[in-house]
């Protein structure tokens, strides 16, 4: 029981940042798309 749940307290681990490079990347795309649009 407390490996499986050391294996998921690992994948968390490798889910997060993952998640928060893919908002990081939509954010730069928004900006981008926002400065593009204003000229």
């Amino acid at each position: 029981m407390f490996f499986t749940q050391n294996l998921w307290v690992e994948r968390q681990q490798l889910i997060k940042p993952f998640i928060l490079n893919v908002n990081i990347i939509c954010l730069k795309n928004i900006i981008i798309f926002f400065i593009m649009g204003s000229y």
